[in-house]
């Protein structure tokens, strides 16, 4: 009965909240003296995100991304102190994300949350992750026509990034440096209550799913008014709040004071799917940062494998910065040195003593001026790092591309049983028309998997440009029948063959990115010659020389008719 009375008393219980409590991200951004722009982000999957931009220098694009249960709203609430009003004041163009499914994200193309609640919130942070993050970044890019941006991730915040990083390596090189703040990836020692929760929620979840509770903490719900009519009760309200709700990241009474709790209570916690929370129970049982865990028979759908995998941080390259604290409850320090450990460029790793969990996005105006100089010192430093690293990679492709000039690559070629590759060779050379000797041919292998391609290493690179020109003029000839496995000796199959340049491990996904945009339609033809990829819009247009990964970005925004600014 009191959640009910609660729950018809919500609207009248808001009223009682300080002003700032009442406020979202834009009208905050105005009061505080900031011009803020709405934008809406429809991600791939159909998903409708609330981005807000605080109004700055279009060249310095900063995107924040909030934790569980939370929204854009965290990095606002401190008013003038508040990491977005800072950042802001320093010059940058700040973007705030928000993930599916909070009060800013409940949108979608065919889905109602309201009515289609088990479809809309069957997600979790791999979603937000592989989903919501790349359509935000892309389109603060796009916006501010840069190829790169900064970006700050609160708990969370900073897990959907690394999995990001690890499921789409491409998003490395559009991230300058990334700020984790509390970082969250290894769950191995959460301290109690939060360690305790994630004990007690296998024995709670099965009763989630028998109910069909697929969604916990909308901001209209019961729990939120109760929680919100806690933390603004004069007296008993701030040791009650900040037992409940803080005391699971941990907290601080000098640093989150008590008349400040009755306005986080009007934006935390925010709309969370219960499959994001299983999520993250299962990475810390597990002790593995994997994939969801849809059951045997669920993952060998899904992933080949009764067990899903493991996401990789190896593939984590973009420059992170790790800012953690002593008494964190869920970003234990043991885990954050796991975390770094495991990440290949960790360019900065600091430990605070008195910041916690949600508190550390709600620092006085010291300590947030500090976090301010620490961004502007990271960039800095990541800029200096990823110039040098930058000049390396260009002379290992380099040394990459003189090494496998005069090489070609025979694809699709199936792996048999005493196979001679020499001989395969020698028949493709006669169906050609290629007149060869014992010294045409350096080198022929196959490495790796059993679809991997055949390797031929050619004398002088003047015959490896003959070949390819012959495949070219055979096909060309035999359109019913290009050049296929019956060609090559191998009578008992018949699957086209292909042969192409060898390329550097860079070049193939240059390459690969290149093709995206034709497929997308941003051009229509893109091509290899002598190991470079190339790109042209149309029939006539200059071809557009690709090298590396700015040179992609660059001709996106050329065919979108934005040119990079100055």
């Amino acid at each position: 009965m009191i959640f009910i009375i609660i729950q018809s008393a919500a609207g009248s219980l808001r009223d009682h909240l300080p002003e700032d409590g009442k406020l979202n991200f834009t009208q905050l951004a105005n009061k505080y003296g900031h011009e803020c722009v709405e934008h809406d982000v429809v991600t791939e999957d159909g998903y409708i995100l609330k981005l807000f931009n605080v109004v700055g220098n279009k060249s310095r694009p900063i995107f924040l991304q909030h934790g569980f249960m939370d929204s854009s709203d965290t990095f606002i609430i401190r008013g003038n102190t508040s990491l977005a009003i800072a950042l802001a004041e320093e010059g940058y163009d700040v973007w705030a994300g928000n993930t599916r499914g909070n009060e800013y994200a409940r949108g979608h193309l065919t889905l109602n949350p309201e009515t289609d609640k088990k479809a809309f919130f069957n997600y979790s942070q791999h979603e937000m992750a592989v989903y919501d993050l790349p359509a935000m970044i892309d389109y603060v890019l796009h916006e501010t026509r840069q190829t790169q941006l900064k970006a700050i991730g609160h708990s969370q915040g900073t897990m959907i990034f690394y999995i990001l990083a690890a499921e789409k390596p491409e998003y490395n090189d559009k991230i300058k440096l990334f700020i984790s703040l509390a970082p969250i990836c290894y769950l191995h020692h959460t301290k109690p209550l939060t360690s305790t929760a994630i004990k007690l929620w296998p024995l709670v979840e099965p009763f989630f799913k028998e109910l069909g509770i697929v969604e916990a903490f909308s901001r209209n719900s019961t729990a939120v008014a109760l929680f919100e009519f806690i933390c603004t009760t004069k007296d008993i309200g701030y040791p009650l709040c900040i037992t409940i709700m803080f005391s699971f990241a941990g907290f601080d009474q000098k640093e989150l004071e008590r008349e400040f709790v009755p306005v986080i209570s009007g934006h935390f916690p925010n709309t969370a799917s219960t499959k994001n929370g299983d999520h993250l129970v299962q990475i810390a049982l597990k002790k593995r940062f994997s994939k969801y865990d849809y059951g045997e028979e669920g993952n060998v759908l899904l992933y080949g494998t009764s067990e899903p995998p493991n996401y990789d941080l190896k593939n984590v390259r973009m420059p992170v910065a790790l800012i953690s604290a002593r008494n964190d409850k869920l970003s234990a320090l043991k885990d954050v040195a796991i975390l770094r450990d495991a990440l290949p460029n960790v360019v900065y790793d600091h430990v605070m003593e008195r910041r916690k969990g949600i508190e550390m996005l709600q620092e006085n105006k010291v300590q947030q001026a500090k976090l301010s100089d620490r961004v502007k010192t990271l960039e800095s430093d990541c800029a200096n790092a990823r110039n040098r690293i930058t000049v390396l990679e260009d002379q290992l492709n380099d040394m990459q591309r003189n090494q496998i000039k005069k090489a070609t690559e025979i694809r699709n070629v199936p792996k048999l049983e005493n196979e001679d590759l020499h001989e395969i060779v020698t028949n493709m050379m006669k169906t050609l028309d290629i007149s060869s000797n014992n010294d045409t041919v350096k080198e022929v292998y196959r490495r790796g998997s059993d679809n991997a391609p055949i390797t031929v290493e050619l004398a002088e690179f003047e015959q490896k440009i003959k070949i390819l020109k012959a495949v070219k003029t055979f096909n060309n000839k035999n359109k019913d029948n290009k050049l296929n496995t019956n060609h090559l000796g191998l009578s008992t199959l018949r699957v086209p063959i292909y042969v192409s340049e060898m390329l550097t491990p860079r070049t193939k996904i240059l390459l690969s990115s290149a093709k995206k945009l034709v497929k997308d339609g941003l051009f229509k033809f893109c091509w290899i010659s002598k190991g470079v990829v190339l790109l042209r819009k149309s029939e006539g247009e200059p071809a557009i020389v690709v090298t590396r990964q700015e040179d992609l970005e660059e001709a996106k925004l050329q065919a979108a008719g934005k040119g990079k600014q100055d």
